[in-house]
């Protein structure tokens, strides 16, 4: 992000079969921010923390969700190199931590990475100046 801010929620793009009922924010040292419930249903569903959680400019975070059942939505060699998407900078997977990031066993810190995946999982950040919501891939 370029501006200090706020993450109001997180969305996901639930496919059928995935059982995910929660987002999470991370900062890249694994420490936990926030957690919000997501909604039900399929296609783009939103988790919204209350209160927004603070974010610093130029930091990197890990936004994270966990499905026991797989079924991700996701697109292949996506982030194999860094995405800019308005004030907020998606790290290629080659810059640690990157992105496409999962944890497949627990609800924990996600820190594996394969193909350079995008799990399609979008902050909504709202800079000092202003609401952005990222385009979907």
């Amino acid at each position: 992000m370029t501006s200090n801010g706020t993450v109001s929620a997180i969305r996901i793009h639930r496919a059928s079969g995935n059982t995910a009922t929660q987002v999470k924010l991370w900062t890249t040292a694994g420490t936990l921010l926030g957690t919000a419930t997501l909604g039900s249903g399929t296609g783009w569903i939103t988790g919204t923390f209350t209160p927004p959680i603070n974010v610093t400019a130029n930091t990197l975070y890990v936004a994270s969700y966990f499905t026991p059942t797989g079924r991700i939505s996701y697109n292949p060699a996506f982030f194999t190199t860094d995405l800019v998407n308005g004030p907020i900078t998606m790290p290629s997977t080659t810059n640690a931590p990157g992105n496409g990031v999962y944890n497949d066993t627990t609800d924990i810190y996600p820190v594996d990475t394969w193909n350079a995946n995008n799990c399609r999982i979008d902050p909504i950040y709202t800079p000092t100046s202003g609401p952005t919501t990222l385009t979907p891939p």
